[in-house]
């Protein structure tokens, strides 16, 4: 059987580094990591009630509710699990 071999480019680690550390996508993970999460389960103190969570979630997640959203909710959810 035989072997291919791949070609690599030589590390560059400084630059490499200096260019991922300088791009826009890391700035903006670094960003979201270093923000505080905001909560609203926190400040009503419920973050222990699931349930009401679920309630919640079904609540957003359903385009004919009384919030006045439409789809909107649910559309952003779902882009948030595949951004492109």
């Amino acid at each position: 059987m035989a072997r291919t071999t791949r070609q690599r480019r030589p590390i560059r680690m400084d630059s490499d580094v200096r260019e991922l550390v300088e791009s826009a996508e890391f700035e903006q993970y670094h960003r979201e990591r270093q923000a505080p999460r905001f909560n609203v389960f926190d400040i009503l103190r419920y973050s222990e009630y699931e349930i009401r969570h679920s309630n919640v979630l079904a609540w957003l997640l359903e385009p004919g509710e009384t919030h006045g959203l439409s789809d909107k909710f649910l559309r952003r959810f779902l882009e948030s699990l595949d951004p492109r």
